[in-house]
């Protein structure tokens, strides 16, 4: 379920206090791994649901009314334990599929009604099982999502927030619409219907503009790399089960309200065309806290940005009160 560029003493003692980095779709968590290098605290990675094979979610399904869009659950139910034990101390190497992030859940079980809840109570059954009772969560786009849904359902758990490149907003019925088509294509290629060459070409086309103009000028290898792991190592599974969860994600300004005073960062890359300034703002002011504008970067902020990335996520974990390292 989780990696470490190298075997990390201080979370395999035992540490209450972690970090979590929630990656962007349609990457695995390796996208952090330049920001997992330059990091001295405890930490683990999480990829989104889809891209390996995992435990079956032994939950039922959530409702609309279970997933409150407007307040913190002030007693969130008891995570479920995952049902094997997962990896730990492996190397997560930019250009190897074994050593990127093992995922939590097997989206197989619930390609029908996937949630991004799910994804956020795994993570909450992993620290537990792990002693970890102190979590400052790092989220870049569908991860920062994730990183909102896991602070609502498990506040008592989530010391402090980093939300990067990401949004507090429920999708228009366009955006939604859009986003179901996709995964209907990828769920039709599970089914032997089709296949999803052409869905995974239109992604790593798409990878291009995540990017900002001067990260494509001087780093192009960079945004090249990206869209290779975009087109070549993104399953139909992994399409179907971030599509639909993100589609039926609500909007989270109330539950942003709610944790006022949380230490948290919003970073907005100035040339990001995925997020706006008009959606930081408003969840930086939600939070109370400081928005961060990244000059010259896009929406993947751990590629274009890590070292700002992880000293930002050092100076939340300050200011939350984390052990000093």
């Amino acid at each position: 379920m989780f990696v470490n560029p190298t075997p990390d003493p201080k979370l395999a003692a035992g540490s209450e206090w972690a970090v979590v980095l929630l990656p962007p779709f349609p990457f695995r968590a390796k996208i952090y791994k330049d920001v997992a290098s330059r990091l001295t605290l405890p930490y683990f990675t999480v990829d989104t649901p889809g891209f390996e094979t995992a435990p079956a979610l032994d939950q039922e399904p959530l409702t609309n009314e279970q997933i409150a869009d407007d307040t913190v659950n002030p007693t969130p139910s008891e995570p479920s334990t995952p049902s094997e034990e997962p990896a730990s101390n492996e190397a997560l190497d930019t250009e190897s599929d074994a050593a990127s992030a093992a995922p939590l859940i097997d989206p197989f079980a619930y390609l029908a009604a996937p949630r991004l809840e799910h994804y956020a109570d795994k993570i909450a059954a992993y620290t537990a099982e792990k002693g970890i009772k102190h979590l400052v969560v790092c989220g870049n786009s569908i991860g920062g999502y994730v990183a909102m849904a896991l602070a609502g359902r498990h506040p008592d758990l989530v010391a402090g927030l980093v939300l990067a490149g990401t949004n507090a907003d429920s999708d228009t019925p366009q955006a939604r619409q859009k986003r179901l088509g996709m995964a209907q294509s990828a769920f039709d290629a599970l089914e032997g219907e089709g296949d999803t060459s052409e869905l995974t070409a239109a992604l790593a086309a798409n990878v291009g503009d995540m990017f900002s103009e001067k990260t494509i000028e001087t780093y192009p290898q960079l945004a090249e790399m990206a869209m290779k792991w975009a087109w070549f190592e993104t399953p139909a599974k992994a399409i179907v089960w971030a599509q639909r969860a993100m589609a039926a994600r609500p909007s989270r300004l109330k539950l942003l309200e709610a944790l006022n005073g949380l230490p948290a960062r919003v970073l907005w890359g100035s040339e990001d065309k995925f997020s706006n300034l008009a959606q930081a703002e408003a969840m930086s002011q939600a939070l109370g806290c400081e928005l961060i504008q990244v000059a010259a970067t896009g929406h993947l902020l751990p590629l274009e940005a890590p070292g700002f990335i992880a000293q930002t996520i050092s100076d939340v974990w300050a200011q939350a009160g984390g052990p000093s390292t």
